[in-house]
C-alpha cells in the first residue's frame, strides 16, 4: 500500500511538472505573438500616415508635380542580429531612395527586427528613450552585434570594424 501512495505521489508531481513546463511554453509563445503584432501593428500606422500624406498632397516629386515616393516594391531588410554591417547598409540605402525622414529611420528599422535584435532594441529604448537619432542607433547596433564580421573577400573572420 505504500509503494502505491509513492508511485502515485511522483506520478501527480510529474504531471504538475509538466503542466508548469506547458503553462511557460504558452506564455513564452503569448509573448513573442504580442511582439510580433506590435511590429505589424506600427507597420500599419507608417503606411496609413504615409497613404494619408499622399492623398493629402503632403508630399512632392522632386520636379514639384504630386507623385507617390514610397517604393512599393521596395522590401526593407529585415534584422535577426546577423550581418549588422551589412544590415546598416541596406537600410541606409532603403532611406536614401525612399526619401526617408530622420526621425522616422529608428521606428521603421525597428519594426523589421526579430529574436534577439529585437529583444535587444526593446531594452534600448527602454533605456535611452524613443528620440534616438539614426547615426546614434546605428553606433549602438554596431558596438552590440557588430564585434567579428567574415571579411567576404578572403574568407576568413576578422575584426572589421
Amino acid at each position: 500500500m505504500v509503494m502505491a501512495t509513492r508511485s502515485g505521489d511522483e506520478a501527480l508531481e510529474s504531471i504538475r511538472a509538466t503542466i508548469a513546463e506547458m503553462n511557460q511554453t504558452m506564455i513564452d509563445m503569448n509573448a513573442r505573438t504580442n511582439e510580433r503584432i506590435d511590429a505589424v501593428l506600427l507597420e500599419h500606422q507608417y503606411f496609413t500616415n504615409e497613404l494619408h500624406q499622399f492623398r493629402n498632397g503632403d508630399r512632392q516629386g522632386n520636379r514639384g508635380n504630386q507623385q507617390l515616393t514610397r517604393l512599393t516594391g521596395l522590401e526593407f531588410p529585415k534584422f535577426e542580429g546577423s550581418d549588422v554591417k551589412g544590415w546598416l547598409y541596406r537600410c541606409n540605402q532603403f532611406f536614401t531612395v525612399d526619401h526617408v525622414e530622420e526621425h522616422k529611420k529608428v521606428r521603421i528599422a525597428s519594426i523589421h527586427m526579430y529574436d534577439k535584435a529585437l529583444t535587444w532594441h526593446q531594452q534600448f529604448v527602454r533605456i535611452n528613450g524613443e528620440h534616438i537619432g539614426w547615426a546614434v542607433y546605428e553606433d549602438a547596433l554596431l558596438k552590440r552585434f557588430g564585434t567579428t564580421v567574415e571579411d567576404p573577400l578572403n574568407g576568413n573572420g576578422s575584426s572589421l570594424l
